[in-house]
């Protein structure tokens, strides 16, 4: 990582792009090494690939100074939507038609949460049409302040396998899990898994402020949406591996 950022530092880029964990755990880096990063030219940081966590935004943001803008999108599709100044997802209209639907295939209502279906206008050689993506999002219900005419998704809320089965037989959205923890003091990075019986393993990279009073309102906040006898197994560790594909799952299900 020393050697990114020297690279980082003579080439002075415009701008950054990468998946939002590596940059933030680059940037982490180089604080934890007493160097501050040079943005003489930088005028904005955009990030895809995982769902963009809120604390890996605040990371971005607080050491780069400049936008940070998220774009979401898949191998098969492509670029579905970017991110405005407004923290909307405009969808690329021009090349696709995006549809949320239920589990039997049905639109949902504007405002309600459905899988991203995709039909690509551009994909000659392979048609996609209605390609389920396995990720979920919302439509949002009014138009977007920043004044493109573009439709534009509310939220991203992840894989359907990034989502965890609750006591009761239904689902509880990546986010809703995500939030506990990041309402939690001194947790820098975490992973939630959860196992075919509904308990979760939750390991956290923390500082001396995650004392015993936030791990118990982790846990507490955890039990109370996933119901039931679940076990909450919290664990401090120092690191976090990334997946072989260089990225940071935040949540992992094998119950579904």
């Amino acid at each position: 990582m020393s050697v990114y950022l020297d690279h980082w530092e003579r080439f002075d880029p415009v701008h950054v792009f990468g998946y939002p964990s590596s940059l933030a755990r680059l940037l982490l880096f180089a604080e934890q090494n007493g160097r501050r990063m040079m943005t003489r030219s930088l005028r904005a940081a955009f990030v895809t690939g995982e769902l963009f966590t809120p604390q890996d935004r605040r990371i971005i943001e607080e050491h780069l100074q400049v936008p940070v803008a998220d774009g979401y999108g898949s191998r098969e599709a492509g670029f579905i939507a970017h991110q405005c100044m407004e923290g909307r997802y405009h969808v690329t209209m021009e090349s696709l038609i995006v549809e949320l639907l239920d589990s039997r295939q049905q639109p949902v209502s504007i405002g309600e949460s459905g899988e991203v279906t995709v039909t690509h206008l551009d994909a000659y050689g392979m048609p996609f049409i209605r390609y389920r993506t396995g990720d979920w999002a919302r439509m949002s219900a009014v138009p977007c302040p920043c004044g493109r005419g573009l439709e534009s998704i509310e939220c991203i809320e992840g894989r359907k396998t990034d989502m965890l089965r609750t006591a009761d037989g239904g689902w509880a959205h990546a986010l809703s899990l995500i939030y506990v923890l990041r309402e939690a003091r001194g947790i820098r990075r975490f992973c939630i898994e959860q196992s075919e019986n509904l308990d979760l393993t939750v390991s956290v990279v923390a500082d001396e402020s995650f004392d015993q009073a936030m791990r118990q309102s982790v846990v507490s906040g955890l039990q109370r949406r996933i119901g039931g006898n679940a076990r909450i197994s919290l664990q401090q560790v120092a690191e976090i591996p990334h997946t072989a594909s260089g990225k940071h799952r935040c949540i992992v299900s094998r119950a579904g």
